[in-house]
């Protein structure tokens, strides 16, 4: 849940305590559980701490042990599905290995899509979020955990250039897909959502394939 200390380059944003006992991991859970589904039901200006509180069944002095607002909250949550999600991208492009770069990228968009979809109020919790401090922190710290796990395709490494510029490409890859994720999460319509995934397709073979060339 962020650094031990509750403090980040957004100071009071950060989670105020890191729950260790059962019970308080419980209670946290709840709290994000109930933030998500809320999210699904009302704008997320109408969702407030006292809301998430009761339909948590916690003390609103509980959830204020743990956050200092309704944004760190809505913060702490887009970070436990950010990390979920990137776990499944992770495992998508290890499975991925032996296929081309191409084949990998179609299978991680669409896996990565998904997946965001089916996690309850994250395109609300998108719209709520972009473009604050907050959420860039959080979606650099998935950036690199996903640009990571691309740096290390068996075909990059063949590359024969140094890992450090091949973490490069790959972050660069990423960083420019997400943009298009975003967009493709808070579409307007489905025809909209799949002209953006699309998009996301196109931009990572076509640079990925600048340098492996990888056509297939």
């Amino acid at each position: 849940m962020g650094p031990r200390d509750g403090r980040s380059r957004n100071g009071d944003l950060s989670p105020r305590r890191v729950p260790v006992q059962r019970r308080a991991r419980e209670r946290v859970d709840a709290i994000l559980a109930a933030a998500a589904e809320l999210l699904t039901e009302q704008p997320p200006s109408e969702v407030s701490t006292a809301l998430i509180a009761e339909r948590a069944g916690v003390p609103i002095g509980s959830l204020y042990q743990y956050f200092p607002n309704k944004t760190a909250v809505l913060a702490e949550l887009a970070r436990r599905v950010m990390a979920m999600v990137d776990a499944a991208i992770v495992r998508e492009i290890e499975a991925g290995h032996g296929l081309p770069v191409g084949s990998g990228v179609d299978r991680a968009v669409q896996v990565t899509v998904d997946a965001f979809e089916q996690e309850p109020g994250y395109p609300a919790l998108l719209r709520a979020l972009r473009g604050t401090p907050e959420f860039r922190e959080i979606t650099e710290e998935s950036n690199a955990r996903v640009a990571a796990a691309l740096a290390a395709h068996p075909r990059l490494a063949t590359l024969g250039v140094p890992a450090e510029r091949i973490g490069a490409i790959a972050r660069t890859a990423i960083e420019a897909a997400n943009a298009l994720q975003d967009l493709a999460l808070t579409a307007p319509s489905r025809a909209a959502r799949d002209r953006y995934v699309a998009e996301m397709k196109t931009l990572l073979k076509s640079y990925l394939d600048a340098y492996t060339g990888d056509r297939d």
